[in-house]
């Protein structure tokens, strides 16, 4: 049975990596692994997307709060728009 311990998370999908894969990228000195290629290039190419320090996370959360609606109580955003029924 194959599980997740002692993975590490790609920053671009989200998909649990095996520390010793191949694709690697170091930013500010922190080394991030990635499971293919294309999200390899895609962080390097975009690190800020990915990468943020905690002031500046703070900056994107209230600008994504006054583009995407407002924080509930739980922490989580309402929608921004309303999803039609199927």
């Amino acid at each position: 049975m194959d599980n997740d311990y002692g993975k590490v998370i790609d920053p671009v999908c989200g998909v649990a990596v095996d520390p010793e894969a191949p694709f690697t990228h170091a930013v500010h000195g922190v080394t991030y692994h990635f499971c293919t290629s294309v999200c390899r290039d895609q962080f390097v190419q975009h690190p800020d997307r990915y990468v943020l320090g905690d002031h500046e996370d703070e900056e994107a959360a209230r600008r994504s709060e006054g583009e995407a609606g407002v924080r509930r109580a739980s922490g989580r955003r309402s929608p921004s728009r309303s999803i039609p029924a199927l």
